[in-house]
C-alpha cells in the first residue's frame, strides 16, 4: 500500500471522527472527554427495583423482556427484577415494607394483596391507569379496597381437572362430571404403576387453592367448616386416599411437584392450574392429556387465581406507574400475555387469546365459572388452617369431627381479633 493512499485512509478517518463529534458529541473538549461525559449520563440513570416469586423460566424470560423493553424506551429510569424464592416473599415483602426497604413495584398472589395493603397501602392506581376500571371483576375484587382500585391485575389462571386421555380410554373411563362419576373413575384408573388422582396438599396456599373448588361444590364453605356439606368434601379425599386411589405422599407435594408426577405419567387427573397447560404442552409434547371442570353435583365451579402489579409509595412511585402503563398498552399486552401462560384481564385482549391452542382455549370457559378466595387481610392466616385441617385429615389419627370442629373455632377466633 502506499503512502499516498494510508494517508488518504486517516484523513478519511479523522475527517469522520471529526463528523461525529460535531454532530453528537457537541459541547466535548475532546473525544476522551465525550466519551467519558457519554458513561456518566448512562450511569446517571436512577434505578427502581421490582420483586417477583416466579420461578419459572419461560415466566421469567417473558418478564425481563419487558423490563428491557421498558428500560429502553426511557432515559431516566432503569428497572431491576430481584425473584425471591415463594416460599419466602411474602414474609421478604412485610419486613421491607416495615424497614423503609419494600421494592418500587411488586408481583404479588391476588391471595394475599388485601394483607400486604393492610401491612402498608399501595399506590392508589384508580385514576393512573386508563381503562383499569373496565379489567374483569374477578381480577379486580382483590386488589380493590372501598370503591378504589390498588393494583393492577397482571393475569388470571383457575382451577381445572386434568385427565390423561391414553389412561383413561385404556381404561374405558369417561371424563367424569360428577363426584360419584369421579370417585369410580379415580378408582378405575388406579394399578400398580399409577394412581387415578392427585392434588397438591401441601400446608400452604397452594393446596387449599384446589381444595376449594371441592369443597364448594359440594355445598361446603369456609365461613361454616364444620356444616355436613363441608364435611363431606373432606371425607371425600380423606376416602381417596384411605382406597388407595389418592398417594397419602400428595401431603407433601405442591402444584409443580403433583405436575411433575402428572407429566410422569404417576397420576391419572389431577386439580392444577390452568396457568401450567402451556408449559405441561411444550416439555412433554408426547403427552396426551385434556382439561375440562372439576367436577360438580350441581354448578361447576373454579378457584380464581392470578397475580397483581402493586406500587409501593416512594421517590419513584410515579415512574413505577408508568412501567404499569407500558405493560398495559394493548397490543404489547397481545404480544406478551400468552407467553406467560395466564389471562388477560383486560376483556377486550382475552378473547383473543390462544386461538392455535385448544387446550389453553379452555381455560377461558373454565374461567367463566371461577370465584375468588376470601378477600380480606385475614384471609392467610385462615388459609393456613385450612391447610393444616386437610394434613390433619389425611393424616387420620383423629376424628375427622373433632379436626373440623378445631378448625371452625380457630377461624372463629381470627375473625373476632380482627373486629
Amino acid at each position: 500500500m502506499s503512502v499516498k493512499h494510508i494517508r488518504r485512509l486517516i484523513y478519511i478517518a479523522v475527517a469522520a471522527v471529526s463528523v461525529l463529534a460535531s454532530a453528537g458529541l457537541a459541547g466535548c473538549s475532546s473525544l476522551s472527554g465525550c466519551v467519558k461525559e457519554a458513561v456518566q449520563t448512562e450511569t446517571e440513570k436512577e434505578e427502581m427495583v421490582l420483586w417477583c416469586y416466579w420461578d419459572t423460566p419461560s415466566h421469567q424470560k417473558t418478564l425481563d423482556g419487558l423490563v428491557k423493553g421498558f428500560n429502553e424506551s426511557r432515559e431516566d429510569i432503569s428497572l431491576q427484577v430481584k425473584y425471591i424464592p415463594d416460599e419466602d416473599f411474602k414474609k421478604e415483602l412485610v419486613l421491607a415494607m416495615a424497614d423503609g426497604r419494600a421494592p418500587d413495584v411488586a408481583i404479588v398472589d391476588s391471595s394475599d394483596f388485601q394483607f400486604l395493603y393492610d401491612a402498608q397501602p399501595f399506590v392508589d392506581l384508580t385514576d393512573e391507569i386508563e381503562g383499569l376500571q373496565d379489567y374483569q371483576e374477578v381480577a379486580l375484587k382483590p386488589c380493590t379496597v372501598g370503591n378504589r382500585i390498588y393494583g393492577m391485575p397482571f393475569g388470571l389462571n383457575c382451577t381445572a381437572l386434568f385427565y390423561n386421555e391414553d389412561m383413561l380410554e385404556e381404561a374405558h373411563v369417561d371424563v367424569p362430571e360428577t363426584w360419584e362419576d369421579f370417585r369410580r373413575a379415580a378408582h378405575a384408573l388406579t394399578d400398580e404403576e399409577h394412581y387415578g388422582f392427585g392434588m397438591a396438599a401441601v400446608k400452604s396456599e397452594e393446596s387449599v387453592y384446589c381444595f376449594l373448588p371441592v369443597l364448594w361444590s359440594m355445598g361446603g364453605h369456609v365461613t361454616d367448616i364444620n356444616s355436613r356439606n363441608s364435611a363431606k368434601a373432606f371425607s371425600f379425599i380423606a376416602q381417596l386416599i384411605e382406597d388407595g386411589a389418592m398417594s397419602r405422599e400428595n401431603m407433601n407435594m405442591t402444584l409443580g411437584d403433583v405436575k411433575n408426577q402428572f407429566a410422569d405419567g404417576k397420576l391419572a387427573m389431577m386439580i392444577n392450574t390452568t396457568s401450567i397447560i402451556g408449559a405441561l404442552e411444550n416439555s412433554n409434547p408426547e403427552l396426551n392429556f385434556g382439561v375440562t371442570f372439576v367436577p360438580s353435583d350441581g354448578q361447576h365451579v373454579a378457584a380464581a387465581g392470578g397475580e397483581i402489579l402493586a406500587v409501593t409509595p416512594g421517590e419513584h412511585q410515579q415512574e413505577a406507574v408508568e412501567f404499569l402503563r407500558y405493560l398495559n398498552d394493548g397490543d404489547r399486552m397481545a404480544s406478551y400475555i400468552d407467553g406467560l401462560g395466564v389471562m388477560s384481564c383486560r376483556k377486550d385482549i382475552i378473547s383473543g387469546q390462544f386461538k392455535n391452542d385448544p387446550l389453553q382455549k379452555k381455560s377461558i370457559e373454565l374461567l367463566e365459572t371461577a370465584r375468588t378466595r376470601e378477600i380480606t387481610p385475614e384471609w392467610p392466616r385462615i388459609s393456613l388452617i385450612l391447610a393444616e385441617t386437610m394434613e390433619n385429615v389425611i393424616i387420620g389419627e383423629r376424628e375427622q369431627g373433632e379436626i373440623l370442629a378445631e378448625a371452625a373455632r380457630k377461624i372463629r377466633d381470627i375473625r373476632e381479633e380482627s373486629r
